[in-house]
């Protein structure tokens, strides 16, 4: 494996002649994003206006009568009294039942569309860099890529992803929650260590699976599990040497922060670039090479 300066000298160089491309794609995504969240947001006003016209009040003893299954949960009865007095901008109390359930519909659709179309951007854009990076042809609508070369690859990679973080802060978040409802305060002091040890597995296993988008990329055909196993074996050993590269770009990160973000439009094209030449590099390197068969035994 080379230096790490190494690959941002290839990442500088590529994007000599392709940064107005980088730049207009991440235009692209920004004003899909903005387009989704302006859509959700209207409809999110017209379904406050509608619950306006139907009901001036909300008693949580007529939501209980609704829904008489909630009587048998009476933790969700004093979460309901500690959170439901305003949240947002919308008094919650000024709604009805069908109301709130409605909100939380829109709300829930608009967090799955989002990171759909989210999920499969990203793996656009991992295509467009990638193609910079390799010398080829790269153009803006790379970025729709995904949406047309198995898309469910990415969003099953991320759906075991998120599963994954679940899994490890479930216990943590249990016993924070167990210490709320109880009156506990000790099973907060347990639960730090808990979530502690959690995060630091998190980081190891993110690593490890880090590469499972660009190879999805690289091999059309390959399937999200095969590409997170060939993954994981790839980066045994690079765990760190990955981590550090990520370490690296702190600087840069917080220039786009104290820009507004308006520096992320040339920052972020060279930090993928340089991730992508990393990857590059480590899967000519490999040992076996594990990832020449991908094509071939995708699953």
């Amino acid at each position: 494996m080379k230096r790490r300066s190494e690959y941002k000298k290839t990442a500088r160089k590529a994007l000599k002649g392709n940064y107005e491309t980088a730049i207009v794609a991440m235009f692209v995504i920004s004003a899909v994003s903005y387009g989704m969240s302006l859509v959700f947001r209207l409809a999110g006003m017209g379904n406050s206006l509608i619950s306006q016209s139907q009901s001036t009040s909300l008693d949580l003893n007529q939501l209980f009568r609704k829904f008489p299954f909630l009587n048998n949960f009476p933790q969700i009865r004093r979460f309901l009294q500690f959170s439901l007095p305003s949240v947002g901008s919308i008094r919650w109390s000024n709604l009805s039942p069908d109301a709130i359930l409605r909100g939380i519909l829109i709300s829930v659709i608009q967090f799955l569309t989002a990171w759909i179309v989210g999920t499969i951007l990203n793996a656009g854009q991992k295509k467009l860099h990638m193609n910079i990076v390799t010398g080829e042809k790269a153009s803006v609508g790379d970025v729709f890529w995904g949406f047309v070369h198995g898309f469910w690859r990415f969003l099953v990679y991320a759906v075991l992803l998120g599963l994954l973080h679940i899994a490890l802060y479930a216990p943590s978040v249990f016993l924070a929650g167990l210490g709320i409802l109880s009156g506990t305060p000790v099973l907060f002091l347990v639960a730090a260590p808990v979530y502690i040890a959690a995060a630091a597995a998190l980081v190891v296993l993110v690593c490890a699976y880090s590469q499972t988008v660009n190879l999805m990329v690289k091999y059309p055909q390959c399937g999200a599990i095969r590409a997170m196993r060939t993954s994981r074996v790839m980066m045994r050993g690079h765990k760190w040497q990955f981590f550090v590269l990520d370490l690296s770009f702190i600087g840069m990160v917080l220039l786009e922060l104290m820009s507004f973000l308006i520096g992320s439009f040339w920052i972020q094209p060279y930090i993928w670039c340089t991730k992508i030449a990393w990857f590059l590099d480590l899967e000519r390197n490999s040992l076996p090479p594990v990832s020449s068969p991908l094509p071939n035994n995708a699953e």
